[in-house]
């Protein structure tokens, strides 16, 4: 079953597309579908999303974050990657950059009881859920990327990692902007 705004895509390979497919995918719920050939020598390409429950894009982020909202512990946690709220100077797509010009990186992180800990999260989709608020509530400033790493690279750091932080904290705690290698993070799924 997918989340509301979840996307389904398939591939039939033997399949032809036909108005039964998206009767089908319309039956089933799905909006915005697409069926249409696959290659030259056959099959079908079937795509159709779930309807969103609510026009508040915030409330439609809350509803895909909240599948991990039990995760806070790196060395439970199951996911493959890790994602950190980003300030990346200068401010423009790595194809934009002129000859000589480097990206700098650094991520937001709190001091808690004289220890800073960076804010990690195990979705982009937390990350983002957690992010607009603050943005809105002036709780953060300047943040204009979330960075995806490995949660191997982030058994390497050495500061803890607040995973999926209450957003209360930003609140409680002082800020800080810690610097890092946009190296180590991994290459965008776009």
């Amino acid at each position: 079953a997918l989340r509301p705004g979840g996307r389904l895509i398939a591939l039939d390979p033997a399949g032809m597309p036909s108005a039964a497919q998206v009767e089908t995918l319309t039956a089933a719920g799905y909006i915005r579908i697409l069926v249409e050939p696959a290659q030259a020598s056959g099959g079908v390409l079937l795509r159709g999303e779930k309807a969103h429950t609510t026009a508040d894009t915030l409330a439609r982020i809350r509803v895909a974050s909240q599948r991990d909202d039990l995760l806070t512990d790196l060395n439970r946690y199951p996911g493959r990657y890790l994602y950190l709220l980003i300030r990346q100077t200068p401010n423009k797509p790595v194809w934009a950059l002129r000859e000589g010009e480097t990206l700098a990186w650094q991520a937001v992180a709190l001091t808690v009881d004289d220890q800073t800990a960076l804010l990690a999260f195990s979705s982009l989709a937390k990350a983002v859920a957690f992010m607009q608020p603050a943005v809105l509530a002036d709780h953060i400033r300047d943040i204009n990327k979330v960075g995806k790493f490995s949660v191997q690279t982030a058994h390497t750091w050495a500061l803890p990692l607040l995973l999926n932080p209450d957003p209360a904290l930003l609140a409680a705690y002082p800020q800080t902007l810690l610097t890092f290698d946009p190296a180590t993070a991994e290459q965008p799924d776009e």
